[in-house]
């Protein structure tokens, strides 16, 4: 009978020993650092993105939705990783650690919203504040290796391959770096900033097609939203420039015609066009866009000539 309940301790001192994965406190944090690594480096990888700013920098293009989905995938990511550490940590320190682990998989789930993404970066911050204070007990225990932080030095080899992929699909390839040192340059002629701006897009296509064909459906759509992104910026230069010329026109029609009388208008049912309309026009559209923001520094006289072209003198005196 003896025999049988010692026997029956050890087993469930064995069971007891396994469940727990560690006896003592150096064990225990040792077998926390491994568990931990991989995904305190995932969060540690995607934190910088759990952000959102509307601030720009002058002639930097808009990119206010594409950088609000990358907000939305590092919330994924960030979740999925302490989902992992929860659901498969077996120390007594990944197991003190799992409320807030919760409370990250519950803050960062399906964001739709900006505040989310808020909310989830201010849990990270609260675990990595509780890691924080794990790292020093560690250190006290003598266990081996540096307790796992929400911070760059501590990406595994799986986390630093996730975020390599993650920036390929966001941007910027090196194509889009050349151009986009462009934009802010005044003596880069439009035809050359335009040009540069379609090889970026053709980059962004190159891509995302290769995220399909590699079977990565969310890659693929972050690669995509960051394509059209580029798409938009392109067709914005392009408005620019065919605005720009026109106002030029439009100014050299106006010194021509200064100080005579205004010319007729084409006859009625000719195809000719309007050139008083056609200005009006062209004044109206480049107005839009001056309101809106000049694209790039190559565009940045477009104000000044639009007055000399399209404010009669009336407008001048308000």
């Amino acid at each position: 009978m003896r025999f049988h309940v010692r026997m029956l301790a050890a087993v469930i001192w064995i069971i007891a020993c396994n469940g727990n994965q560690d006896v003592d406190p150096k064990t225990s944090y040792e077998n926390a650092i491994k568990e931990l690594a991989d995904p305190v480096g995932m969060m540690a990888a995607y934190e910088p993105y759990l952000t959102h700013s509307s601030k720009e920098a002058k002639y930097a293009p808009n990119r206010r939705a594409d950088e609000i989905k990358q907000a939305f995938f590092a919330c994924d990511e960030v979740r999925h990783a302490a989902n992992r550490a929860r659901q498969t940590g077996k120390s007594s320190v990944t197991k003190e650690l799992v409320p807030l682990l919760e409370n990250i998989a519950r803050a960062c789930a399906d964001p739709d919203e900006l505040p989310a993404v808020d909310k989830c970066r201010a849990q990270v911050k609260a675990f990595d504040t509780a890691l924080g204070q794990h790292a020093e007990k560690a250190a006290a225990a003598g266990a081996s290796g540096k307790f796992p932080r929400v911070a760059p030095e501590y990406l595994t080899n799986k986390a630093k391959a996730s975020l390599a992929e993650f920036k390929s699909a966001i941007g910027p390839s090196e194509g889009e770096k050349k151009y986009l040192v462009k934009r802010p340059d005044k003596n880069v002629a439009p035809a050359d900033l335009i040009s540069g701006c379609q090889a970026a897009a053709t980059e962004a296509t190159d891509i995302m097609n290769q995220f399909e064909k590699a079977g990565q459906p969310e890659l693929k759509k972050l690669a995509a939203i960051h394509k059209l992104a580029i798409d938009s910026a392109c067709h914005k230069l392009e408005t620019a420039d065919g605005l720009k010329q026109g106002v030029i026109q439009c100014r050299e029609r106006k010194e021509k015609n200064k100080g005579k009388p205004k010319p007729p208008p084409p006859p009625p049912g000719s195809d000719i066009p309007d050139p008083e309309e056609e200005c009006q026009r062209i004044c109206a559209q480049a107005e839009t866009l001056i309101k809106q923001g000049i694209p790039a520094a190559t565009f940045a006289d477009m104000e000044e000539i639009h007055k000399e072209a399209c404010e009669d003198e009336e407008d001048k005196k308000k």
